[in-house]
């Protein structure tokens, strides 16, 4: 495990040498490669492939000693999987719903989903129908559905 005993930052210029700065939006890397011009640890998040490509290219561009240009080859991961909560009991499964919604122009066609909030999926179709007629026919809310 870790040790940390700095502060955890959002911006670089609110933190000291050896804090770590946190860019929950990593996108360009800026914040990243400026933290690690100035000597702090960083974590950065970015839902995109690009954005992880990118950094490591701006690091090596823009931070990387010219000695030893791969340095950050091994210190940069990229994770697919969500992360494990720890905050719930064990054996905690999340719940969410199965639904079905249609749509009066189109009888007998359906749409099936699974999200853990049926109202915002289907106030989501509701905006993409002008005359807002995608009604819910079905939902049951179930720990299984990935089972």
């Amino acid at each position: 495990m870790y040790e940390f005993t700095g502060r955890l930052n959002l911006l670089v210029s609110d933190s000291n040498e050896g804090d770590i700065v946190l860019d929950l939006f990593r996108g360009c890397a800026t914040t990243c490669v400026a933290a690690e011009k100035l000597n702090r640890q960083w974590i950065g998040i970015d839902v995109s492939f690009k954005a992880y490509e990118l950094v490591k290219e701006r690091l090596k561009k823009e931070a990387a000693d010219p000695e030893d240009l791969y340095k950050y080859q091994n210190k940069i991961h990229m994770q697919t999987d969500p992360p494990k909560r720890t905050d719930q009991r064990a054996g905690y499964k999340e719940k969410k719903f199965v639904y079905i919604i249609s749509h009066p122009n189109f009888p007998d066609k359906y749409k099936v989903g699974i999200a853990s909030n049926w109202k915002s999926r289907l106030n989501s179709y509701q905006t993409s129908d002008p005359e807002r007629q995608y009604k819910l026919e079905f939902k049951i809310e179930t720990p299984l559905f990935r089972e």
